[in-house]
C-alpha cells in the first residue's frame, strides 16, 4: 500500500524514427523506378507496384517453404556495393 512503480519504455521512439527514415529513403529511391507492367510473362494475380530491378536489397529469411518460397523474410537494407 502506498508503494508505486513507474514503468517506462526505452528505445521505441528511435525505432519508429529509423523506420520512418527507412520508408522515406525507399520511396525516394523506388519512385523513379516504377513501371506500368509487371516483369513476368505469366501474370501474377495480386495488386502491386512494380519497379525496374536496379536496386539490390539484403534479405534474411528464417525458413523456406516446401515449394522453395521464402518464409519470414527480414529486410536488412539496401546494398551499396553493386
Amino acid at each position: 500500500m502506498g508503494h508505486h512503480t513507474t514503468t517506462t519504455k526505452a528505445g521505441v521512439l528511435s525505432f519508429f524514427a529509423r523506420a520512418i527514415n527507412l520508408v522515406s529513403e525507399l520511396r525516394l529511391r523506388l519512385t523513379p523506378l516504377i513501371r506500368k507492367t509487371q516483369p513476368y510473362a505469366k501474370r501474377i494475380a495480386h495488386k502491386a507496384t512494380w519497379v525496374e530491378p536496379e536496386l539490390l536489397a539484403e534479405i534474411e529469411c528464417r525458413a523456406k517453404s516446401a515449394e522453395g518460397k521464402v518464409r519470414h523474410p527480414f529486410f536488412k537494407g539496401l546494398r551499396d556495393d553493386v
